[in-house]
C-alpha cells in the first residue's frame, strides 16, 4: 500500500469574527460525535502535540479535512 502525503496548515480556527489560535491546526473528520450531536470528531495539533481523537462543536470554524478520491 502506498501512501501519499498531505500538508495540513497550521491555520487556526475561526470563533464567530476572529482568527484564534494561529500556529495550531484544527481539521474536521468526517465523523459525528453521537453522544453530543452538536459535535463532531476532528484532528487538532501544535507544536508540542497531537490529539486524534478531540471533538469540536459542528457550529466552529475549524478546516475542512482534505480528501482524495479515487
Amino acid at each position: 500500500m502506498t501512501y501519499t502525503p498531505i500538508f495540513l496548515p497550521a491555520a487556526g480556527h475561526r470563533n464567530v469574527s476572529s482568527l484564534e489560535f494561529v500556529g495550531s491546526g484544527y481539521y474536521w473528520s468526517s465523523s459525528l460525535y453521537t453522544d453530543l450531536l452538536y459535535c463532531a470528531w476532528s484532528l487538532n495539533f501544535n507544536s508540542g502535540n497531537v490529539n486524534p481523537d478531540s471533538r469540536d462543536g459542528r457550529s466552529g470554524g475549524l478546516s475542512v479535512r482534505p480528501v482524495r478520491c479515487r
